[in-house]
């Protein structure tokens, strides 16, 4: 259970009075009411897992599945690029590392590598357990919001939220980065093994037509 203090962290005011906590999670419920979602993706260093420097463009359509493949790649694919990811609706066939297929994931304790590279917004997209860090945290983790100072990142105009987390001795931080509507999530940075890593959403495009067909993996 949150405590009263815990509660009082999250609710630090912004200049408007909205709650940073709760600007996140309206932006990132939109995305939840989607009934088809497109957008290219950039990553340097954005997770342990793929920890290269690559872009993704990702399709979605609600019960029938996405596809989030890696674009511009010239040869070998390196090995700290994500791999292609293909859903039918149930089940994710990932080709080109360890190529395999396994069932969209309902473990709570779980975060597979669709989501880990699709990022958040894929997450919300999908109604997967992993909302429920933001809207139901660990007790045993300490998570606070606030806005911090930034309006500009990577050419975009945005609004900073400062997620904070700490665990016993050990606290992180990721920067949230909404529009400046707080319509759209622009992307995110953390540090990742003493590095600052980063993943942004570009061409976000919602409720557009998509080819379902393309869900399936290639033969």
């Amino acid at each position: 259970m949150i405590t009263t203090s815990l509660v009082s962290l999250f609710l630090i005011q912004s200049p408007a009075g909205g709650s940073a906590m709760e600007v996140f999670l309206e932006t990132m419920a939109r995305y939840g009411k989607l009934d088809s979602f497109s957008t290219d993706i950039e990553h340097d260093f954005s997770s342990g897992l793929f920890p290269g420097k690559y872009k993704q463009h990702l399709d979605f359509k609600k019960g029938k599945g996405f596809k989030l493949v890696v674009t511009g790649l010239k040869g070998a694919r390196p090995d700290d690029v994500a791999p292609d990811f293909y859903c039918d609706g149930s089940d994710v066939s990932r080709v080109g590392r360890s190529d395999r297929t396994q069932p969209l994931n309902k473990d709570p304790n779980t975060l597979p590598g669709w989501e880990v590279s699709g990022g958040f917004i894929l997450s919300y997209l999908l109604d997967s357990p992993m909302t429920e860090f933001f809207t139901k945290p660990p007790s045993e983790l300490g998570i606070s919001y606030e806005w911090g100072p930034r309006k500009s990142w990577h050419g975009e105009k945005v609004g900073e939220i400062l997620l904070k987390m700490k665990r016993g001795n050990e606290s992180s931080t990721v920067s949230l980065f909404l529009d400046p509507e707080h319509k759209q999530l622009v992307g995110y940075e953390a540090m990742n093994n003493k590095k600052l890593g980063f993943m942004i959403y570009r061409n976000q495009k919602e409720n557009p037509s998509v080819n379902v067909s393309s869900f399936k993996p290639p033969n």
